[in-house]
């Protein structure tokens, strides 16, 4: 069994009793204890991300909601706790754990990932609890507790090699990627459809930079094979005229489209002889809302020509 040398921190919000979510905790924080071993981000900062993407085949609201929290210790060791849970409907509920290594079913799966000397992956036994005791679909937030047993699964699989992690908590974790209400993309790739809307989740995603945002919108297949991007959009309204030499300055937006399983299909406005255009028409810095319209003439590494028209950016929310 795998031990920690770290010494354990107390949480800046203690355990309440009974187990659940602390008394105190903050928007964002988490915690938990591997092999009683106890880190927290509010005395230790890490990140954490959460997302959510569809499983229409399971029904027009059926998601899956995934949890990254990420975790060092003192001693160097280092790695994250990752959640996967199903949800038929985006409610409140509790879950067991099954094998991490199993397909889709009603039950949560769970991993941790440890570097240290080298990296060592555990998968999560059957049993353990996990309860999601709130998701806001108008703010975007989840929070939960958890716990489970895990067994090594990477470099080695060893079923006596086992891990506990307990006292798990996550409490208003904004979701980020595939989040509800949170605008819509829309636009003619090539003449066909291309929107952010698969089974009624907004698969977005959006990143502040260069003074900007930058839009990530994925392709409607449930497999996610495609995406434009906006990349270093101003936040100010205004009409931006891009070319392979204007898109180079920062203060200038960049067009991408990029097919994830044939990148030789990827073009953008980096590249010569392609154009595009962004129009923002609002933008509001307290409500993060933007709202605009894009085109895109080009050619992908292959010489297809690459089209996208009447793009349209819809009251989207973008993360500070």
């Amino acid at each position: 069994m795998l031990m920690f040398a770290a010494g354990c921190s107390e949480s800046v919000a203690p355990p309440s009793a009974g187990g659940g979510i602390p008394h105190g905790a903050l928007e964002g924080e988490y915690g938990f204890e591997i092999n009683g071993s106890t880190f927290d981000n509010a005395t230790s900062p890490s990140s954490v991300s959460a997302s959510i993407r569809p499983y229409t085949n399971e029904g027009p609201g059926a998601v899956q909601l995934s949890i990254t929290m990420d975790y060092s210790f003192p001693d160097g060791t280092r790695g994250s706790v990752n959640l996967w849970i199903p949800l038929l409907a985006p409610k409140p509920e509790s879950f067991q754990f099954s094998d991490g290594n199993s397909l889709w079913n009603p039950k949560a799966t769970g991993a941790v990932s440890i570097a240290s000397a080298g990296f060592t992956d555990y998968e999560s036994i059957p049993g353990g609890t996990l309860t999601i005791t709130k998701l806001d679909t108008v703010h975007n937030l989840v929070s939960g507790f958890f716990q489970f047993s895990a067994y090594k699964y990477y470099p080695n699989v060893d079923l006596h090699d086992t891990i506990p992690v307990s006292k798990g908590y996550f409490n208003d974790i904004s979701i980020d990627f595939g989040a509800f209400g949170q605008g819509t993309i829309t636009a003619l790739l090539n003449g066909t459809p291309f929107n952010s809307d698969t089974g009624g989740v907004e698969m977005i995603y959006t990143d502040s930079s260069f003074g900007g945002i930058e839009l990530f919108d994925y392709g409607p297949e449930l497999g996610n094979d495609s995406f434009i991007s906006i990349q270093r959009i101003p936040l100010q309204t205004g009409t931006y005229v891009i070319d392979s030499i204007t898109g180079r300055e920062d203060s200038m937006p960049i067009i991408i489209y990029q097919s994830w399983f044939n990148p030789q299909r990827s073009a953008s406005t980096l590249r010569q002889n392609s154009s595009g255009v962004v129009t923002i028409t609002s933008c509001n810095v307290a409500t993060r809302r933007i709202s605009g319209t894009f085109q895109f003439v080009g050619v992908d590494s292959l010489g297809n020509a690459v089209t996208i028209s009447n793009g349209k950016i819809n009251n989207v929310l973008w993360t500070p």
